[in-house]
């Protein structure tokens, strides 16, 4: 399986690591050709904290979930409503999930 590494870092490592995402080659090759700003935002930045929370939103948008990635300040109902929709929709549309971030 090829892996994205920019700036270092492994895109698929990464979302692994922070989001419990199990991302194939063809998933993040989609995102990032769906959104070429955003790939040309990582390439010049690199793939940090920012970039991270805005895969994980392109992540959501893929699957159907038309809503943010959960942030601290995110209510504990909004959080479990949330995991619950994409545990969900991450195994109907083939988005391996380890189960909430940390």
């Amino acid at each position: 399986m090829k892996t994205y590494v920019i700036d270092g870092k492994n895109i698929q490592d990464t979302m692994h690591d922070w989001y419990g995402m199990v991302l194939t080659e063809d998933q993040v090759r989609g995102i990032l050709d769906s959104h070429p700003s955003f790939m040309a935002e990582v390439a010049e930045c690199g793939f940090d904290i920012v970039a991270r929370e805005k895969m994980a939103d392109y992540v959501c948008e893929k699957i159907g979930i038309n809503t943010h990635w959960p942030l601290y300040e995110d209510t504990v109902e909004y959080t479990d409503e949330f995991y619950e929709k994409f545990a969900l929709a991450s195994e109907k549309h083939n988005y391996e999930w380890l189960g909430k971030s940390i």
